[in-house]
């Protein structure tokens, strides 16, 4: 799948399609078919031009309901997802996307693109780019070979607007093309000494490709010693791989601190990012961050099995290290020879919302 596509001037036995509110079902030549509803006639903004001119750009999820937004059969690769939402509560919305009839990704759709705790942060990466005011962009390439479907649930009070776009390729997809996976776990608080369980071991030949972490910090003082650990195939006690520090594994350093003024420094690049969420107003004081670290160039790699986990490690007197009960969610990013999540550990609503 690396070496696809890698020079645009080729020429390729593809064929381009895009889902959208305008053209549902994105089959050749059916865009901007909608037409103006008999209720909205006298009061849509395209009442004085008709048929083809944005009749249909957004659907309505009502609360407590789940939207199918997409739902296509055949062989194919899903190369970019745009959305935008009405709302600034995004944990509220989980989407869902099924390969070959069989669920994939399952995450509240904010972590999906990096941006946690319902909170609008610019990305710059390599698959995600969030865009002025809350375009959300993934371009991670999606294979499948049967079919996919996407859904968006409202586990919310109130009903959402959601605007996206679903553009995709029809091409032959090879034998070793694994299929993308994407899902999210939150623990809040966490046990003392406990590790937090960023992937639960799954089974099956792959690789890991992303990490996305929402950090809230319950001590004052740095939080962020905890080292990722990564448990590959025949690993038992101890894993292959074993990093330095929460900031290290995210490819900043030293607290990701701005040493002329003493603060945070965000930062958003290709394969990495940090950012402090606004925690200085009231009823919304805790210390919360967000962070990304994409594995294209260093892909880990796993024939059997895989399990990830960091550790909640601050300070403490003395110079030594305090195991913390903080607040972690984490969305993994992964391939597999195989689709289908292994175990849901979407939590419910109210452990899943920010407060």
């Amino acid at each position: 799948m690396e070496e696809m596509d890698d020079k645009l001037y080729h020429s390729y036995d593809i064929e381009t399609r895009s889902i959208s509110p305008e053209n549902p079902t994105g089959n050749a030549g059916q865009g901007g078919m909608s037409e103006i509803p008999a209720e909205e006639f006298l009061t849509h903004p395209a009442r004085e031009l008709g048929l083809g001119y944005k009749i249909r750009p957004f659907v309505n999820i009502k609360a407590g309901s789940k939207t199918t937004l997409a739902d296509f059969s055949g062989m194919g690769m899903i190369r970019h997802i745009w959305m935008v939402n009405s709302s600034p509560r995004t944990r509220d919305l989980i989407l869902r996307i099924y390969f070959d009839g069989v669920l994939c990704v399952e995450t509240p759709l904010g972590d999906f693109f990096f941006n946690g705790w319902d909170y609008y942060q610019l990305i710059n990466s390599r698959y995600v780019a969030v865009n002025p005011a809350k375009g959300y962009n993934c371009f991670w390439p999606m294979p499948f070979r049967k079919g996919f479907s996407f859904t968006l649930e409202n586990r919310g009070k109130e009903d959402e607007v959601l605007y996206y776009q679903i553009d995709f390729q029809l091409r032959n997809i090879e034998k070793n093309d694994l299929y993308f996976h994407a899902q999210f776990a939150r623990t809040n608080p966490l046990k003392e000494k406990e590790d937090f369980v960023i992937l639960d071991t799954v089974k099956g030949k792959g690789k890991l490709v992303g990490i996305y972490l929402a950090y809230q910090a319950f001590n004052t003082g740095w939080w962020g010693e905890g080292e990722v650990k990564m448990f590959l195939d025949d690993d038992g006690k101890f894993p292959t791989y074993c990093g330095t520090g929460t900031e290290d594994y995210f490819l900043g350093a030293y607290n990701f601190e701005n040493w002329k003024n003493h603060s945070y420094e965000n930062f958003s690049s290709l394969y990495s990012g940090f950012c402090k969420v606004n925690s200085d107003v009231i009823y919304n004081c805790q210390s919360r961050f967000g962070m990304y670290r994409i594995h294209e160039e260093d892909p880990v790699y796993f024939k059997r099995r895989i399990k990830v986990t960091i550790q909640s490690l601050g300070w403490q007197s003395e110079r030594r290290f305090h195991p913390q009960k903080d607040d972690l969610a984490a969305v993994a990013f992964y391939y597999l020879e195989k689709p289908g999540i292994q175990c849901s550990r979407l939590p419910d609503n109210d452990s899943c919302q920010t407060n």
